[in-house]
C-alpha cells in the first residue's frame, strides 16, 4: 500500500513498508532492533532525507505496479532535499505516512499492551 503525498504542488507515491525500511536500514547502517525502535526525532537531517527517499522510491515501485506511475524512480537523496526546500510542510505530511505505517504507532505501545495481555 502507498499514499499519495503532495510536495511542492505535485503528488508523489510514498510507502514505508518492509522494503523501504530494509533499504533505509542498509543505507543508515541500522540493525533490525534499531529499526524497531526508530524515532524520526533522533535522525540527523541526511538520514531523514534518506528515510524519505526510501519511502518515495518504494512508493513509486508500488504505484508502477498499479499503473499509477511510469518508469524508474530516478531521484537521488539530494533531490529530496531540494524538493523539501520548495515545500516547508512536506516533511510533516510524509512523516504522517511514516507514523501510520509503523505498527507500534497504530496500536500504541505494543510491548506495554502485550504485558497487559499476559496479566
Amino acid at each position: 500500500m502507498y499514499h499519495m503525498v503532495e510536495i511542492a504542488g505535485q503528488k508523489y507515491p510514498v510507502s514505508f513498508g518492509q522494503n523501504a525500511l530494509a533499504q533505509f536500514g542498509r543505507n543508515a547502517g541500522l540493525s533490525l532492533s534499531a529499526l524497531n525502535s526508530l524515532s524520526v526525532d533522533t535522525l540527523d537531517l541526511l538520514n531523514l532525507h534518506t528515510l524519505i527517499w526510501c519511502g518515495m522510491k518504494d512508493g513509486h515501485r508500488k504505484a508502477r505496479k498499479s499503473g499509477e506511475a511510469k518508469g524508474q524512480f530516478m531521484a537521488e537523496v539530494e533531490d529530496i532535499g531540494d524538493l523539501l526546500d520548495m515545500d516547508a510542510g512536506a516533511i510533516e505530511r510524509i512523516l504522517g505516512v511514516f507514523s501510520e505505517s509503523m505498527p507500534e504507532q497504530k496500536a500504541g505501545n505494543g510491548k506495554a499492551q502485550a504485558a497487559k495481555a499476559k496479566n
